[in-house]
């Protein structure tokens, strides 16, 4: 499920921002720009981060400014962001409440949480819960710098190999 909310537009007040439209995976997870664009041409104050390996962190805060501190209370933070994708209660846009309500009524997130949750209820926690499970399931294993530090078995002797000498 965490997967689908991480790649889904509707979590964006005009269904035209997912996470993973900043978050881009052949960039790590992260972004090249030098501000992310968001919903209504909004711009963030710098770059999404990267989000590879984030299992193996330890991060004890969160964004640039550090103003989360769990992976999971970040989560949600981007969605709730005036710029960055829309339902931040302010100036009458919609509040996550909203989003809440809005992902209620969508057909595969109430099969989605019914088959995670064991019911259809949609709430903060347990949106935060599943992109964080997603997130910390992203991880590097092919990239050139895992090749560059893979151990062949040559490596594992006590004692340098002269034998092809």
């Amino acid at each position: 499920m965490g997967r689908v909310l991480f790649y889904d537009k509707q979590l964006s007040i005009n269904n035209t921002i997912a996470c993973g439209s900043c978050h881009i995976q052949k960039f790590a997870f992260g972004d090249t720009a030098i501000a992310s664009l968001g919903v209504l041409s909004g711009r963030t104050g710098r770059h999404s981060m990267r989000l590879i390996n984030a299992r193996f962190s330890t991060e004890e805060k969160f964004f640039w400014d550090e103003r989360a501190a769990t992976l999971e209370n970040q989560t949600t933070r981007p969605i709730q962001d005036h710029a960055e994708m829309g339902f931040s209660g302010q100036t009458g846009r919609p509040g996550l409440s909203d989003l809440l309500t809005k992902l209620k009524g969508i057909g595969y997130y109430q099969e989605l949480f019914k088959f995670a949750y064991g019911d259809q209820n949609v709430t903060e926690p347990r949106l935060q819960e599943s992109l964080s499970q997603f997130i910390r399931s992203v991880q590097s294993f092919d990239s050139k710098y895992d090749e560059g530090r893979a151990v062949t078995p040559q490596d594992q002797l006590p004692f340098p190999n002269f034998s092809a000498q």
